[in-house]
């Protein structure tokens, strides 16, 4: 799978979730996480990734989406995202990875 199929799937998980205090929600495409086995997306509302406003954030748990097709994971926001990633990788036994992170933006 690639970054722009993974990113599909995690905005259709968003869009079949509901949203948080009714905000409209969208990936953040500037922090795209990338590991040897999943794409990593982090995602606020749309109020919040427009105009910066902390007040409008939603901090959305980050969604992760397997290379292999698996059903994508939702993480929580209890302690850094790398942390959880390599917390999730020790306990299903992936073999840790190399962490890269890439922009969407043009």
């Amino acid at each position: 799978m690639n970054v722009e199929e993974a990113e599909a799937v995690a905005a259709q998980l968003l869009r079949d979730s509901s949203s948080p205090g009714g905000h409209e929600v969208a990936i953040d495409r500037r922090y795209i996480r990338e590991r040897a086995w999943c794409f990593v997306f982090i995602w606020d509302s749309v109020e919040f990734l427009t105009t910066g406003d902390f007040l409008a954030s939603v901090m959305g748990r980050p969604i992760v989406v397997p290379k292999d097709g698996g059903e994508p994971i939702l993480l929580g926001t209890y302690k850094p995202l790398d942390d959880l990633l390599d917390d999730y990788e020790r306990e299903h036994g992936i073999p840790p990875s190399v962490q890269h992170e890439r922009s969407l933006l043009s």
